[in-house]
């Protein structure tokens, strides 16, 4: 046994002797139950479960008298039943609409009803009225008679609803029941029991003659949430035909194929399932409905309704199974067609539509011949087409293939081609670089200041330091310096000398680098002391790091020591820098830089025709030519020879290929900016311009229409043998 937790299941109990009018109590684990009635004819007790306090199986005892009795069925609560959702939410002002109400633990509840509240359940009291008459309210000839059973006697589907025939009217059934407490937000209505009982779905059938919108709520036992909080009900007009059969409201369908009902008709979308167009007293087949658009994109009322006709023999089948006076007036033919009524039915609500008449598809023997002949000569045109389309197809292939023939023997030139210039071009580079010979007392080393205070002061004036050093001076340091140089020989004193001065707050990581150069190059003639030094320090900093945080150990130059050690580390690799590494890296560099300037060089990309990263190589296909130019400097000097340089080349990237050939072995630190030097030509040919100063902007871009664009030697027209 089982009901909702909210109580209201009503339990039957049989035994002997266990009805006593006025003493008999039944308890549902401890708690009495209700409406207790007693039939001592039959020893039969009935009541209704009180509420439960959670979901459980409670025992079930009877207490008559002084005696008390246990049932050995026990009484199992469960979850109050849920509604879900309500399908369709309307109905036709005819009524008479099926609506489905679907949730859970319906099947806990003996008898669901749902009640339309007072005074619109007063409605429900009117008779009913013929729902086959049509919106003129005359008789329709062709109107589906009742459900009938073999005999032909009328069958009632359930408590509460009456079909009738044609001629006889009933009234409904109607139950008057309380939907919750009136105090607490029920109300009293007319209940209907559902004609589908599931657990998950009850199914109800709508009263007829409605008002416009009317609240309706479910008793299912004591569950007061499904009756204080009523639902509304909207009562839609009749659905319209807009349009059906053009023909006099007649369709006609061929015999031997498929036709279909096409009719535009309002509001019949929003009751999906209980829609259905009748032909004779056959449903039409394959019914789809699709609801149509405004102009102005939104949905309105209008929705399509299509399906299959269904053929003449099921329709004459199912007209045979009903009385001879239904027959007459649902089957009209004559010696050539049969003629069918078509009406549009929801539920109880039926409309006439039209006719569908079905034509015989018979033809002469003439026309039996004439078709045989045409199809024989279409038979011939297709196979002449077919033999015609073959033999285009072929020549079609045939050029095709010689096209692509074509496509593929270019594709290959050009591959061999770009394979024999990157092969040259390679060649190229190797025969060059390998008669560049670098001699070492060439290479532009720094000299040991100047690396020390490159090293030391890297964003400082190099010539500012020197003189502040007196690194090239021969004079006498001032007296204090010299006091302080004999402190600074003392090990105690600079280790707790570093220690004071990095306690101060406003001592930065600058000064910290500061005050390692500056010790650096104090001590630096001395280089085991400055060792010396150093190892103290360091013995101090690993002392106090080790347990805080070993991986972050001389990292970064948060303290003196680490700085000192960077400068002490550049002052013991300069000799091995200067003696084994310097020379190959410079070659390489030099090579590498010869190799990139002599194919094209993007001047804004940086993106060079022959550069060692794949991203870096200039994908774009353009001609150059080299050109061989004499070069002079500033100063008169001219380069040894030649200088090739390329028509494609910017004015500042001539620049500085010509530079550096001019002064070969300059370091580059020494060497001027070269927005700073001017590009003059010379034709060697002696006409032209003269000495014209080139640039990589000018007036001539305005002139041609041309936006930021680079002047090159091309746009000048330079020539080989011309002076730059």
């Amino acid at each position: 046994m089982m009901g909702p937790l909210s109580g209201g299941t009503r339990v039957t109990i049989k035994g002997p002797r266990i009805c006593i009018e006025d003493q008999t109590v039944v308890t549902f684990n401890f708690q009495n139950g209700k409406k207790i009635r007693c039939d001592s004819a039959s020893q039969t007790l009935t009541c209704e479960t009180p509420d439960g306090q959670t979901i459980s199986t409670v025992p079930l005892s009877v207490r008559t008298g002084d005696k008390n009795y246990t049932s050995s069925k026990a009484f199992t609560y469960a979850a109050d039943p849920v509604v879900a959702g309500v399908r369709p939410n309307c109905t036709l002002a005819k009524g008479g609409m099926n609506i489905t109400v679907s949730g859970s633990n319906f099947d806990l509840i003996q008898r669901p009803l749902l009640v339309i509240k007072t005074p619109a359940a007063a409605a429900t009291s009117k008779r009913r009225r013929d729902l086959d008459s049509n919106e003129e309210g005359e008789e329709n000839p062709a109107t589906a008679p009742a459900e009938t059973d073999e005999d032909g006697d009328v069958t009632k589907t359930d408590d509460y609803v009456i079909d009738t025939d044609d001629e006889e009217e009933e009234e409904k059934k109607e139950l008057v029941v309380e939907c919750g407490d009136v105090a607490s937000g029920g109300f009293t209505g007319t209940g209907l029991v559902p004609v589908v009982h599931s657990p998950t779905e009850l199914v109800y059938t709508m009263p007829i003659d409605m008002p416009d919108t009317y609240q309706y709520g479910f008793k299912m036992d004591n569950v007061e949430s499904l009756c204080t909080s009523p639902r509304t009900m909207e009562v839609i007009t009749n659905p319209k035909v807009i349009t059906s059969f053009e023909n006099n409201n007649t369709l006609t369908c061929p015999n031997s194929e498929t036709c279909y009902i096409n009719i535009t008709m309002t509001q019949i979308h929003r009751f999906d399932d209980q829609v259905a167009v009748i032909v004779g007293k056959m449903p039409c087949i394959n019914a789809s409905i699709t609801v149509l658009s405004r102009s102005n994109g939104q949905t309105g009322d209008l929705s399509r309704f299509v399906c299959v006709v269904p053929t003449v023999e099921q329709i004459k089948e199912s007209l045979y199974k009903d009385s001879t006076r239904v027959r007459r007036a649902l089957l009209q033919n004559d010696d050539y067609n049969d003629k069918f009524p078509v009406r549009l039915q929801i539920s109880n609500y039926r409309k006439d539509i039209g006719w569908v008449v079905f034509m015989e598809s018979g033809f002469p023997m003439k026309f039996v011949y004439i078709g045989a002949g045409a199809l024989l000569f279409l038979v011939l045109i297709i196979i002449i087409s077919l033999a015609v389309k073959n033999w285009k197809d072929k020549n079609h292939m045939i050029t095709m293939e010689k096209k692509h023939q074509k496509e593929i023997d270019k594709v290959e030139a050009s591959y061999a081609k770009a394979a024999r210039q990157e092969f040259t071009e390679l060649t190229l580079m190797t025969d060059h670089t390998a008669k560049i010979k670098i001699d070492p007392l060439e290479i532009p080393y720094r000299i040991f200041s100047d690396y020390l205070v490159h090293i030391m002061f890297p964003n400082v004036d190099k010539r500012k330091i020197l003189s502040n050093l007196q690194l090239d001076q021969c004079e006498e340091p001032d007296y204090q310096l010299q006091e302080f140089f004999k402190f600074l020989r003392n090990d105690l004193f600079v280790v707790k000398f570093i220690d004071v001065i990095e306690k101060q707050r406003e001592f930065q990581i600058a000064h910290r680098c500061e005050v390692a150069s500056y010790l650096t190059i104090a001590l630096y003639s001395d280089f085991n002391y400055l060792s010396h030094i150093l190892f103290l320090l360091l013995d101090k900093i690993i002392a106090a790091d080790v347990n805080k945080s070993p991986k972050l150990l001389l990292r970064s130059t948060k303290s003196v020591a680490e700085k000192l050690l960077t400068n002490w580390l550049s002052l013991a690799l300069h000799n091995y820098l200067y003696n084994v590494t310097g020379p190959p890296l410079y070659e390489l560099c030099y090579k590498i830089n010869v190799t990139v300037e002599l194919g094209p060089l993007d001047f804004v990309t940086h993106q060079a025709r022959f550069a060692l990263s794949q991203d870096r190589i200039l994908s774009e296909e353009m001609e150059y030519k080299v050109l061989e130019v004499d070069a002079e400097g500033p100063d008169g000097t001219r380069a040894l020879s030649p200088v090739s340089v390329l028509d494609c080349d910017t004015i500042t990237q001539v620049k500085g290929k010509l530079y550096r050939a001019i002064y070969p072995h300059q370091p580059f630190s020494q060497q001027p900016s070269l927005d700073g030097l001017s590009l003059v030509w010379t034709p060697a040919s002696g006409q032209g311009p003269g000495n014209m100063e080139l640039s990589d902007f000018d007036d001539r871009m305005s002139e041609l229409n041309v936006e930021k664009q680079f002047n090159t030697l091309k746009s000048y027209k330079v020539a080989t043998k011309d002076l730059l």
